[in-house]
């Protein structure tokens, strides 16, 4: 059994005990996942790193594995059971063949309206981890429907 050291971007540190590096990594994914951060302003970026230790509980050597989770919001309920997401061209602008969509770096941003409750939802394909600056990750967050989303959805 060797021992490893998780450590996250936030400070915290985990032991783990395993078999295998492969074994470390699935804990390591595992104590992660269970990590609470409030995501209501969108999706949070969660950095940690795996080191092997030594009988004292030093690290040796450099991290054996580095992991970036994006952790996305909960989508809102819909009003009326499942979000029609739609990207019209009236309300969200952009080129008219392509409606709502920017390029952003490597990848896009892109926003859709949901037809029956008018709600946002804005996923960017090149966002970046402020903390550490790795880009090119996955970011989504949500918007209060307005007047305007209210009314193209027809319930104004």
């Amino acid at each position: 059994m060797k021992r490893y050291l998780v450590k996250d971007d936030t400070g915290e540190i985990y032991d783990i005990e395993a078999e295998t590096i492969d074994e470390a990594i699935d804990e390591m994914h595992l104590w992660m996942e269970d990590v609470y951060f409030d995501r209501s302003d969108g999706t949070v970026f969660y950095s940690a790193s795996l080191y092997e230790v030594d009988e004292n509980g030093e690290i040796i050597g450099f991290s054996l594995y580095d992991e970036t989770m994006e952790l996305h919001p909960d989508e809102p309920a819909c009003t009326d059971g499942d979000h029609d997401w739609q990207k019209p061209y009236e309300l969200l602008g952009g080129l008219t063949e392509n409606p709502g969509v920017w390029g952003k770096g490597g990848g896009i941003v892109y926003t859709e309206v949901c037809k029956k409750c008018g709600l946002y939802r804005t996923i960017d394909t090149w966002a970046q981890n402020r903390d550490t600056g790795e880009q090119g990750l996955t970011s989504i967050s949500y918007r209060a429907p307005d007047e305007q989303s209210k009314r193209w959805a027809g319930i104004l």
